[in-house]
Order: structure tokens, then sequence, then C-alpha cells
């Protein structure tokens, strides 16, 4: 709880003692039970996916919510890096007085680049104004999903070919290109398989 002060006051009765000097105190009990609160991450782990518009994390308030209070944030590239695969607005959090749970300005950017599963970290820093203390968690791992087909996506690079079957009996050979799109990440294999007549 918060500081309290109370005052008592002494008088005199019949028949009692003569009173002295002073006749008034005062009492304060101070704040206690981390009544500024108690700053910690709402998880230590967090999948998003790259198309993901909304809060990444939040920094959460527990025991007291009085008054206001602020504290500092960084993140930590890992694969994932600042201002390319995410954004930072502003690297301080304010809780005001009766809140217990603010977003961090974080924001994923979404962009048409074909990627692998990219991380990076958040970590709470120990620079609080307003009277609260650091709980925990203070660090989670952001993982930002694969996007745009990073191994890619395949198809045939035309619908239909036309072909004359040869009059003397002999094979013939006949190519069909395989389109890759999209990524080019890591060795893949397709497989196929020939019908007649669609059967």
């Amino acid at each position: 709880m918060k500081d309290y002060l109370w005052y008592n006051r002494f008088s005199s009765v019949d028949g009692s003692p003569r009173r002295g000097e002073p006749s008034i105190a005062e009492i304060e009990i101070l704040a206690n039970d981390n009544a500024n609160g108690v700053l910690q991450l709402s998880t230590d782990s967090v999948v998003v996916s790259e198309d993901y518009v909304g809060p990444v994390i939040n920094v959460t308030r527990t025991a007291g919510a009085f008054g206001t209070v602020t504290v500092k944030f960084q993140t930590i590239p890992g694969s994932a890096l600042a201002n390319v695969d995410y954004s930072v607005t502003s690297t301080d959090v304010i809780l005001y007085g009766g809140e217990t749970s603010k977003q961090l300005p974080i924001e994923i950017i979404n962009d048409r680049i074909p990627e692998r599963n990219e991380t990076f970290l958040v970590r709470l820093l120990d620079q609080i104004t307003g009277g609260a203390i650091l709980g925990t968690p203070q660090e989670a791992e952001i993982m930002i999903e694969s996007s745009d087909d990073p191994n890619g996506n395949f198809g045939f690079g035309t619908s239909s070919q036309t072909v004359t079957e040869p009059s003397d009996g002999q094979e013939r050979q006949l190519t069909i290109n395989l389109v890759r799109n999209s990524g080019v990440l890591g060795v893949v294999a397709v497989q196929w398989e020939a019908r007649l007549n669609g059967m």
C-alpha cells in the first residue's frame, strides 16, 4: 500500500494528570507490499507471423498499481534485425496509476522477401521511475515465422504442351520445365507422375 498518515491528539479529562506538550503526534506508515508495482514481461516466448498486426508482448504490473511508473527496455537482434524485420518506436513504457498492462511499442515489418524463422530478444532494463521494481521474466524471445515461401513453390512452366507421336515406334524425349518461384533456400525434392488422358 502507499504511505498513510494519521494524527493522534491528547486532551485532558476531569481528574486526569495535567496534559503536557506536544499533545499531537504524527504517525506515518511507509509504503509496503510494492505499492507502485512489480514490472515484468507478460511471457518469455512469443511466436508471430510476419503479417501479424497488434501487440507483440506486454509489460504487466502486479502487486500495487499506485502512481505513474516508467520502465525502459531494449531489443537484441538475432536472425531478425531491427528496422528490417521489426521496428521499435520508443524504448520507454509508461503505466499510469491503475494500469496493470501496457504493450511494448514493437511492430513486425511485413515484406515480400522469402525468409525462414527469425528471432530477436526483448529485455527489460533496471531503469525504472515511480517506485516500481522488476519482476520476472525480464527477457523474452520473439520468433517471426517463416514467410513468403522461403523454400519455394513449384509449378510447371506451361500448362499444356503438344508433341507428335513418332511413326517409327522410337521413343521421343519430352522436356517439361519445373519452375521454382519465391524463395530458393535449401535443397528440395518434388514428386511428380505422368497420366495418359488424365487417368
